[in-house]
């Protein structure tokens, strides 16, 4: 078979491709649970998702707020996982003890109080697999309080009433 003029291009740039660090930073989601304690600290609640071909073996939160006295004893790890809070690095991360974040899993489990305000910490995370580093953002979702949930879904339910009464 005669080689087109294309062959080598394309080798070339597979060859490229193979060559270039891979970031798996799309493919594992962090979510990062939060609820206002209405006290000026907030409870958050973290799940990982790996999505990516490989295991994840460490997970560090890179914008952790420093000297927060209320972080470090209020850790909550999954069982099979350790973590720590270095107030002085600052650095909060978790990783695995007698597990992994396995490719393909979710893991939830993970829990803390703090006082940093969402949005101005716990925002950003590194994470380590076999060949590679992961970085990225940390999607922060607002719980509602059960106060405020029950208000709206009792004036939900008051409205469907009087829609009906008016019918």
């Amino acid at each position: 078979m005669k080689p087109t003029p294309t062959r080598p291009l394309r080798i070339a740039l597979l060859a490229t491709l193979l060559a270039v660090p891979h970031s798996f930073a799309t493919t594992i989601i962090a979510d990062l649970f939060y609820t206002d304690q209405g006290d000026g600290t907030y409870l958050y609640e973290l799940t990982i998702t790996n999505n990516c071909p490989e295991d994840l073996f460490t997970f560090d939160f890179v914008d952790a707020p420093t000297d927060d006295s209320l972080l470090g004893p209020s850790l909550t790890i999954r069982p099979g996982f350790d973590g720590d809070y270095d107030a002085s690095a600052p650095a909060l991360g978790f990783f695995g003890d007698t597990e992994v974040f396995a490719a393909g899993q979710s893991y939830d489990g993970f829990s803390f109080v703090s006082s940093a305000a969402p949005g101005t910490a716990f925002t950003l995370f590194e994470g380590l697999t076999d060949t590679d580093f992961a970085t990225g953002s940390v999607n922060q979702v607002a719980i509602p309080e059960p106060t405020a949930a029950l208000l709206s879904i009792l004036s939900l339910g008051l409205f469907g009433l009087r829609r009906r009464r008016q019918a």
